[in-house]
């Protein structure tokens, strides 16, 4: 009996882990444009800015070199790393057979 109340216990435990990590996720860039907006936002402290999407942008030079951009499959990260277009070149998207 006391395995199955372990399973339980970490079971919840990963569920709330998991419900937090989704919440704040989710309501940061909401919570962070509405500060924005209302003029309550710290200036002294860094705070991401978000798109329209919700997704946080990221300047050019704050990107780490040699790491692909978000999105990308294996296939097109290694054609933008040899430098070739993928637009041009749609193949590198494929999986090899």
């Amino acid at each position: 009996m006391a395995r199955i109340r372990g399973f339980g216990a970490t079971t919840a435990a990963v569920v709330a882990v998991a419900s937090v990590y989704m919440g704040v996720n989710f309501f940061q860039p909401i919570v962070v444009e509405q500060l924005r907006k209302d003029g309550h936002l710290r200036t002294d402290i860094d705070v991401p800015k978000f798109d329209a999407d919700g997704n946080i942008i990221v300047a050019d030079s704050d990107r780490v070199k040699g790491v692909p951009p978000f999105g990308l499959t294996d296939a097109q990260a290694a054609a933008l790393a040899a430098g070739q277009d993928t637009a041009q070149n749609p193949d590198t998207t494929a999986p090899p057979n």
